[in-house]
């Protein structure tokens, strides 16, 4: 079997030469830096992301407002209920259709205690069942980073 070797260009062993410089470089600043200061770093990199997450949100909720008006406006104009629409656009490669939906009631602790008492035929042996499922749950502890503000600008 032949082995082939790889050559490399003046060109490309300078510019590896200098990106190994550059990283040994930024190595050697890091490792100089104090624990304090790469913390205080990641302090502010992590509020500018936050930062943009809030501003995203804010845009995200805006556009979603707006996106509904259109979508509510478009519902009210359907007087077919049985025979409800599509629609292709082929230039945004997209389909809407309208579509009939249930939503159901989220299960809360009120909504458990009520069905259980109904079935159980007793409101003690349902608040004793909803006792004994909170205790059985699973918990799970995680340390995370919450933001609060040290004064309104």
């Amino acid at each position: 079997m032949d082995v082939v070797k790889k050559q490399i260009n003046p060109d490309q062993q300078a510019d590896q030469q200098a990106d190994q410089q550059i990283n040994q470089q930024a190595d050697q600043q890091i490792n100089q830096q104090s624990d304090q200061q790469i913390v205080t770093q990641n302090i502010v990199s992590w509020i500018q992301y936050d930062n943009k997450i809030k501003e995203y949100n804010e845009k995200c909720k805006k556009l979603r407002e707006e996106r509904d008006k259109v979508g509510e406006s478009m519902v009210k104009t359907i007087t077919d209920k049985e025979n409800l629409p599509t629609y292709n656009v082929t230039t945004l490669n997209a389909s809407v259709s309208f579509q009939n939906t249930k939503t159901y009631e989220n299960y809360t602790n009120k909504f458990y205690t009520e069905c259980f008492a109904e079935f159980l035929g007793s409101e003690e042996k349902a608040k004793e069942l909803i006792d004994f499922m909170k205790n059985k749950r699973k918990v799970e502890s995680k340390m995370t980073l919450k933001r609060g503000y040290i004064m309104e600008m």
